[in-house]
């Protein structure tokens, strides 16, 4: 595993750990230890103070919590404690870290849920479990038949909740949103026979799966996040384009009121209310039926509502506020301006100022107010800290480069710094961070630069600078950087499904005159077919049985692959942004063939077109060499064309030769969540 993706998702897991509920049972505190990787692309562990701890001897090695960690040793993980030696045995597939005294491990593919001692809780056969935590109850599982009907069992396997719904939502304040079976189903439309329409059913259960909101008494139902829910009445309910539509729920099912639709609606996505109180869009005037529900400015002006749907103030100079925190918000004016406001919307101070500093690089998701202390920037383009007074406690200070946005990242302000080159091209995005309380300016050079666990006020950064890894401390000193490794000789070592990317270019023809070849793009364009190079009249896909170093992705050993073409005819090829449904399989420990990569899903329309093939020509790929702890046979697959249903006529799959390789047990099973960059990139996973 490379370390941007080891550390990476390490620091989203330990996030989404140390943001939920507190653990319920902490371990006496322990020195920290952080995961390093020597030039052998070893894992290891070091200090604080960037000094080695446990030696590098590991394949992958994750952050430590509750005092283990889960490490990767000839294919298997299994936890160590500081000290380097196992706790639990090497045996599964792949494992989380401890979080309550629990863990969720997998063997064969199959997840368990796992105890200090190392003792597996249940055995089940279930298709998914997820050990779940906070939200008001113990922590538990949330498991899946195989029929796709989920349900709620505690940490030993006994039944809480009956597996019969379609889907339960995480637990929030003791309450969770869920599905029926029949939501999403089809079914005859009583006011249009012949027609059809789509059954919504959906409703909120507590922790012992009695139904808080009956199924169906709401078209849609948000999580309870923060005691509340914002909750949809059925069409039929609500006639109209600006029906009274939106109630809001507290955590006992009551609805409390009434969004007034041509009135005010929520700011926010997402209903949130923090403080008891929540932000507002107001309309200036009655909207007109037929028109859009917009907030264009000067159409609304911002608010804030109690928890009876109360407006609490009106003041149409204020265009946007801020959630509440330690009683007092900012709000931007028409002369884009930002004041101090207390929870009645009055001005604490006559101050104002260009911009608020936010948690994250996005401002409005959450308070400017942390500890009692939110930061400005002024109209002299200088950061200062403001209590609720509005009294300056961080004098103001300016530096000496240009940033485009500023966030706050636990006690760090860090910089975010765009730029262009002079043919205006993007130069990449460059970080860096002020401590305010240490006075410590490091200015924007790094590619990266995140927390390793934001719970921890003291704890170690992870940066990347030059493509390099490294760590620093919260006073801007380097502790350790990724050694300069010769990867290109190395083979591909990972624990989870690799996205097949495997991207081919033809020329327009007449036959691909409305199908140019997606969005993607690519330059991998046909060669032409040297007689005697490739066996005559054959469609044949190819892989070279001896890998190259560095030839995948130039940064890994690799096996050319080559689909051919020496038939008479033109071929085509289904395609998604000039990516084939190509993929790579291994036969698992019973001799199955098996899918160790996946071709990614687009949502949108114009990614999927054809390609084509012509006599006597080929394209040249390269799939990665892998290396893992289970010696098996490899091959390509190559669908040409989908089945049709209309004609019976099944899917045109293409296999290559065998070859030998090796892979671990997880590249069978496991796919890592994914993030679509923006609009431009319409993938699922």
């Amino acid at each position: 595993m490379t370390f941007p993706l080891l550390l990476t998702s390490c620091w989203a897991v330990l996030h989404g750990l140390f943001t939920a509920a507190p653990d319920p049972t902490p371990t006496a505190a322990l020195p920290p230890l952080y995961p390093y990787t020597a030039a052998d692309a070893r894992w290891g562990y070091l200090d604080a103070a960037g000094c080695p701890v446990v030696p590098a001897r590991f394949q992958t090695a994750q952050l430590f919590s509750e005092g283990v960690a889960a490490v990767r040793e000839n294919g298997y993980y299994g936890y160590i404690a500081p000290d380097g030696k196992f706790v639990v045995p090497a045996r599964y597939d792949y494992a989380t870290p401890f979080r309550g005294s629990y863990a969720l491990v997998w063997q064969a593919g199959k997840p368990l849920v796992l105890n200090r001692a190392g003792q597996l809780m249940f055995t089940h056969s279930y298709a998914a479990v997820e050990l779940c935590y906070g939200g008001g109850r113990q922590p538990y599982c949330r498991v899946t038949t195989r029929s796709q009907r989920q349900g709620i069992t505690d940490v030993r396997g006994r039944l809480l909740v009956d597996t019969v719904f379609r889907s339960i939502r995480p637990y929030y304040h003791g309450v969770a949103v869920v599905r029926g079976l029949r939501d999403g189903t089809q079914q005859p439309d009583p006011a249009h026979p012949g027609d059809s329409i789509q059954v919504r059913e959906v409703g909120v259960i507590d922790v012992t799966g009695r139904m808080v909101v009956p199924l169906g008494k709401y078209r849609q139902i948000e999580d309870f996040t923060a005691g509340y829910s914002s909750a949809t009445l059925p069409y039929e309910q609500a006639a109209g384009l600006w029906a009274n539509d939106e109630v809001v729920l507290d955590s006992t099912g009551r609805a409390c009121f009434t969004v007034p639709a041509t009135s005010w609606k929520f700011a926010q996505s997402s209903l949130r209310y923090d403080e008891k109180v929540a932000p507002v869009e107001v309309y200036r005037h009655r909207p007109e039926r037929g028109s859009q529900r917009s907030a264009r400015r000067r159409q609304t002006f911002a608010s804030l509502v109690d928890e009876q749907g109360r407006l609490l103030f009106r003041n149409e100079k204020i265009e946007e506020i801020l959630p509440l925190a330690s009683g007092r918000t900012f709000g931007r004016t028409q002369d884009q301006q930002w004041h101090l406001l207390n929870r009645q919307g009055r001005f604490v101070t006559a101050e104002s100022y260009p911009e608020v500093v936010g948690n994250s690089p996005y401002q409005s998701e959450g308070p400017a107010f942390q500890q009692g202390v939110a930061f400005v920037r002024d109209a002299q383009n200088r950061l200062l800290g403001l209590d609720t007074a509005g009294r300056v406690v961080m004098p103001a200070r300016s530096f000496g480069f240009g940033y485009t946005k500023v966030f706050r990242q636990g006690e760090l302000l860090v910089f975010q710094q765009d730029s262009m080159r002079e043919d205006g091209t993007e130069l990449p995005t460059r970080y860096g961070f002020w401590h305010p309380k240490r006075n410590v300016l490091v200015p924007p050079r790094y590619q990266a630069l995140f927390p390793v666990a934001d719970a921890l006020p003291d704890d170690l950064l992870v940066a990347r600078q030059d493509s390099r890894w490294s760590y620093l401390t919260q006073a801007g000193e380097l502790i350790w950087q990724q050694p300069a490794t010769n990867q290109s000789l190395a083979s591909l070592d990972i624990d989870y499904m690799r996205r097949a990317t495997y991207t081919v270019a033809s020329p327009p023809t007449a036959r691909s005159a409305e199908e140019p070849g997606g969005w993607g793009g690519s330059d991998n364009m046909l060669r032409s077919a040297q007689h005697g190079q490739f066996p005559a009249n054959q469609l044949q896909l190819t892989v070279d049985t001896q890998p190259t170093a560095g030839l995948f992705q130039q940064q890994a050993a690799g096996h050319r692959l080559y689909l051919v073409n020496t038939t008479s005819d033109t071929i085509t090829f289904r395609a998604q942004d000039s990516m084939l449904y190509l993929s790579l399989e291994a036969q698992d420990e019973q001799g199955q063939w098996q899918a160790i990569e996946y071709v990614p899903s687009s949502w949108c329309g114009n990614s999927y077109h054809t390609v084509f093939l012509a006599p006597n020509q080929y394209w040249q790929l390269v799939v990665p060499s892998y290396q893992g702890a289970r010696p098996t046979r490899l091959r390509a697959r190559l669908q040409v064309q989908g089945a049709n249903a209309e004609t019976n006529q099944p899917a045109h799959i293409l296999y290559s030769n065998e070859f030998d390789g090796s892979v671990n047990p997880a590249q069978f099973w496991r796919q890592l969540e994914y993030q679509s960059a923006s609009i431009m990139d319409p993938y699922r996973n």
